[in-house]
């Protein structure tokens, strides 16, 4: 089994001279990918290499098990291939191409590899697992072959200027399998990275342990700057259109799987879409979903009835108990009558009982009325302002119905 190295590389010079670039080089339509998503039509492409369409043979550097695997053949060990990319424009990302240098299944036929596309928060080079995002995860099938391109379609996903996007190429370890990833020498703008998984296999490794870090390495730090790995995104341009591309009913642009934004009820559709189409579920107008805001905090809710308190709110007068517009001793005789002598009366706006704004409806109440139906002066009456309002306290009362405003 192999270790590519800068001797190789010199060695193998000669072929690429001779050779055309239609040998190296497969186009979109031959791309071979069996992931969920179709391989899009891309309208752009954004890319750190310098010829991002030419895969060099013998170019690239692969750990292998030189062991016996399968079918007698070494394998690669668990591998992952990394770019980080800074977005400098607005785009909708659609997909990733990636080259394939080598390629030999132990079915003869065709591989899995994984493509994963992650936002990297605090930028630059992917550490892995502690700064990064997942936002779409995809398989591409590989078929056997050499010197090709690979394009694996993705859910639509946004990204602003100023994001990091972070790509990985993973090949797991499977028995007899081996995967080279595609890269040339021809110069790029930014680092490819490489890093290995855990060992799955007894083994006989083809390179040393400080060539198969465990977390996302500079190539060019392991003394491969030569190898330019071929990985880019592909963009598409979807302004004006309106897709859905599982099939839910819920477009793209609201649907957790393909966008970005709060779902707090878990049903699927991002929050800010439901409420543009259907303003009676934010009742207070603040953004968030009303149910939400109940199952967050029940004391929003304290009559249970599903809908926040503060929208249910009624404008009353505070002791007028018989809903008259006035605050007189007709109303007293209607509190003491309904308390001690018809108590099965209901009290349509117990708010307007409430004289003391206690929460409660009881004898302090019929007090404070007295005194303010009779002109008494007390400070125990301040609550009665006189005046139409609503009530700003969280207690278990409300006012269902109230026509004296």
């Amino acid at each position: 089994m192999r270790f590519f190295n800068m001797v190789q590389l010199f060695a193998l010079t000669c072929l690429f001279l001779c050779a055309s670039s239609s040998a190296f080089a497969l186009s979109f339509a031959s791309a071979q990918s069996q992931s969920p998503v179709p391989c899009p039509n891309p309208t752009d492409t954004i890319s750190q290499s310098r010829v991002a369409d030419l895969v060099f043979p013998g170019n690239s550097t692969i750990c292998l098990n030189l062991g016996s695997q399968g079918n007698g053949r070494s394998s690669h060990y668990s591998t992952s291939i990394w770019r980080s990319f800074e977005i400098e424009a607005e785009h909708t990302l659609t997909g990733v191409e990636f080259g394939v240098e080598q390629s030999r299944p132990e079915n003869n036929s065709s591989q899995s590899v994984a493509v994963n596309v992650y936002l990297n928060p605090t930028g630059g080079a992917p550490a892995q697992g502690s700064n990064l995002t997942l936002m779409r995860s995809t398989e591409a099938e590989i078929r056997s072959g050499a010197e090709f391109f690979v394009c694996a379609g993705i859910r639509p996903l946004k990204v602003d200027v100023g994001d990091w996007v972070v790509v990985e190429v993973h090949a797991p370890e499977e028995q007899g399998n081996l995967f080279v990833i595609g890269s040339n020498s021809l110069g790029e703008s930014a680092p490819g990275y490489i890093s290995y998984g855990p060992q799955l296999s007894p083994a006989v490794r083809s390179c040393g342990p400080m060539m198969m870090p465990t977390t996302p390495t500079d190539l060019s730090t392991l003394g491969m700057g030569y190898v330019n790995v071929l990985v880019k995104l592909l963009s598409g341009d979807l302004s004006g259109t309106i897709t859905d591309v599982d099939g839910d009913g819920i477009p793209d642009d609201c649907d957790v799987d393909f966008a970005t934004g709060s779902d707090c009820n878990s049903n699927g559709e991002i929050d800010d879409c439901e409420i543009a189409a259907d303003a009676s579920l934010d009742c207070d107008i603040d953004g968030n979903l009303d149910d939400c805001q109940v199952s967050r905090d029940p004391s929003t809710d304290l009559n249970s009835n599903g809908v926040l308190d503060r929208c249910e709110r009624t404008s009353f007068l505070r002791a007028d108990t018989n809903a008259d517009g006035t605050i007189d001793i007709a109303d007293a005789i209607t509190m003491l009558d309904t308390l001690f002598i018809a108590p099965e009366t209901p009290m349509l706006c117990k708010d307007a009982w409430d004289t003391n704004d206690d929460g409660l409806v009881d004898i302090a109440d019929i007090v404070i009325l007295l005194l303010v139906s009779t002109g008494g002066a007390s400070g125990l009456n301040s609550s009665v302002t006189g005046v139409c309002d609503y009530d700003t306290t969280d207690d278990t009362i409300g006012c269902q119905q109230y026509d004296g405003c």
